[in-house]
């Protein structure tokens, strides 16, 4: 993507198809670890949400697609770690935390979005 950061050397072609393809989180959980290495810069990003997403109605459909996404997104991840857990318990592995990967995409998701900075007033 043009104004990436940090890219290390994927094509612009393979990032955007990357990036757009999968519209849903669990389409792309990697999307954290991609955005590290190939995503544009903060600037860039919020220059291009602030013209996308112009409108009362638009932000407010936005919103909504964003809680029923999060939630959606939240319980693939439950039924991941149930699966996960299972599998250990039946191996007599320990299971030192109830949701390992939903802890560990939310703790991912978490420091990356702490590290953006906030939009300036325009």
């Amino acid at each position: 993507m043009t104004g990436a950061s940090k890219s290390i050397g994927i094509p612009d072609s393979l990032t955007a198809m990357m990036v757009r393809f999968g519209a849903p989180f669990f389409s792309y959980p990697f999307k954290p670890i991609w955005n590290r290495f190939e995503g544009a810069t903060y600037e860039v990003a919020y220059k291009h949400f602030r013209r996308d997403h112009m409108g009362d109605m638009n932000l407010f459909l936005h919103v909504l697609c964003y809680v029923m996404q999060l939630s959606s997104n939240f319980t693939v991840l439950k039924y991941l770690d149930e699966s996960f857990v299972s599998a250990l318990q039946s191996k007599g592995l320990p299971v030192p935390i109830k949701s390992p990967i939903a802890l560990s995409t939310t703790l991912a998701w978490s420091y990356e979005l702490l590290r953006t900075p906030a939009p300036g007033l325009a």
